[in-house]
């Protein structure tokens, strides 16, 4: 793929998805439908056609259709989601996923006519190359994880492309561009320069509200009135919350947990996008949402790019602030478990930002351990690999619940090219089904704060 010549002054902020989408076998099988509805099938390269229904096998050289009233959603082997639009035809040219890091692993794909969202998956994160999306106009390669494109009239000879998180490079014979997110572009033809506009694709049936485009990622199943609705529980507006945060608030770095019960009014939107919520004096007000996941209807996590702190008429802006918010687990529930020792997985996350701008551009990994001490301090037990430019850092350490209560706070002992670490988390769920938590370290070869947001589920 060729260089792209053009460098970006915006940065923005990732969501990381694969967490919460474990990558399973499919054998043969490229890919699995997660759900289809009106007319999909697939066409084999012979010709052959068959109707495509949920836990249908789609395998290589095989081309999707939809009809008019056709929608589908595709899971790859490699943990990628792949939403074609009605009136679409995709084909997979070439895939191979290996789940063992060898250089075979390749995703070559051809959208026809229509389009498409997507988050990618493992695929293409370690070499670029391995991954591509041939259009009639350009070719689309990844450098993150979420984007659209759609051909803008009948002959398919132009298209618009979207990033909603992370970077996608866009080439044909007339040059590349580099798309980040919140940005699009056109290709007016194959020998046309892709450029950017201010125009996202417009995929049929219209696309939802801003702030629901921000959670494609669930999925593309609709409620009757068009609106997303995610596949996991929703998270409803209330009192019953508790939060962790990392964020720059007026200027400077801070990060924060609340994690007493109903001190926490929250409000959410219809996919469980977190708008706002307040703690006694202070209301925090989101103003431009990055990305937002949750899982189960205990818990969610995500960024906001903008956003307000007002406390008594006084405002302090925030930016670049992560968050984890869930049900907090009940003290009679953190008793009960005295004596037991849990693992707990990484559920989600989001990319880490430092104030300069810089953002992670790799996966997050970590686990978290807990032994439960019942009328004594829980030991929380954080091992987190985050990359940042370039660098690897990794913490580890233990930290203590303040006496029964679902919270946990601490500086962790070890940490490798960075100091300082310090976190701030809770329980969530009954029984401490779920663990959220922000951190903060500074990076010593960056030379700057870096903070970010993770889920965990047991």
């Amino acid at each position: 793929m060729a260089q792209n010549p053009l460098r970006l002054k915006n940065h923005v902020l990732l969501m990381a998805l694969a967490a919460a989408y474990p990558v399973v076998s499919y054998g043969a099988a490229a890919a699995r439908v997660d759900f289809a509805v009106g007319t999909v099938q697939a066409v084999a390269a012979g010709g052959a056609q068959r109707p495509l229904s949920k836990g249908a096998e789609i395998s290589a050289g095989e081309t999707i259709r939809t009809g008019d009233d056709g929608r589908a959603q595709l899971r790859f082997a490699d943990g990628a989601l792949m939403s074609l639009q009605p009136r679409t035809e995709f084909r997979i040219d070439a895939y191979t996923y290996a789940s063992k890091g060898e250089g075979e692993d390749k995703g070559f794909f051809n959208l026809l006519k229509g389009g498409l969202r997507t988050i990618t998956g493992l695929i293409g994160r370690s070499n670029r190359d391995a991954y591509r999306v041939t259009t009639q106009v350009a070719t689309i390669g990844i450098r993150g994880t979420e984007y659209s494109a759609g051909y803008t009239n009948a002959n398919n000879d132009a298209l618009v492309v979207h990033t909603g998180e992370g970077r996608i490079e866009v080439c044909n014979a007339g040059g590349c561009v580099l798309i980040a997110g919140g940005e699009s572009a056109l290709v007016g033809g194959s020998k046309q320069p892709p450029a950017r506009t201010t125009t996202p694709p417009v995929l049929r049936p219209a696309p939802p509200a801003t702030a629901e485009q921000v959670v494609y990622a669930t999925g593309e199943t609709r409620s009757a009135s068009g609106g997303l609705i995610p596949l996991s529980t929703p998270l409803p507006s209330g009192t019953n919350y508790a939060v962790a945060q990392f964020g720059i608030k007026g200027g400077s770095p801070f990060i924060n947990a609340i994690s007493a019960p109903g001190s926490i009014n929250a409000t959410f939107g219809p996919a469980s996008e977190l708008l706002g919520f307040s703690n006694f004096a202070n209301n925090w007000a989101a103003t431009e949402i990055a990305g937002t996941f949750s899982t189960d209807g205990v818990i969610g996590w995500g960024v906001w790019k903008t956003g307000n702190l007002v406390n008594s008429g006084v405002v302090d802006p925030l930016q670049n602030m992560h968050y984890v918010i869930g049900v907090p687990t009940s003290t009679t529930d953190m008793l009960s478990l005295a004596g037991i020792t849990a693992t707990f997985g990484l559920a989600g996350y989001t990319f880490p930002t430092t104030p300069s701008g810089l953002v992670g551009d790799a996966p997050v990994s970590g686990t978290l351990t807990a032994q439960f001490g019942g009328s004594l301090s829980t030991l929380v037990g954080v091992d987190m690999t985050v990359p940042v430019a370039g660098v690897t850092h990794k913490f580890s350490g233990t930290i203590f619940t303040s006496g029964v209560g679902p919270g946990f706070s601490g500086t962790v002992a070890s940490c490798v090219n960075c100091s300082s670490t310090f976190i701030n988390g809770f329980f969530a769920g009954q029984n401490a089904s779920h663990a959220g938590l922000t951190y903060r370290f500074v990076s010593t070869p960056l030379g700057e704060q870096v903070g970010g947001a993770a889920a965990f589920k047991r």
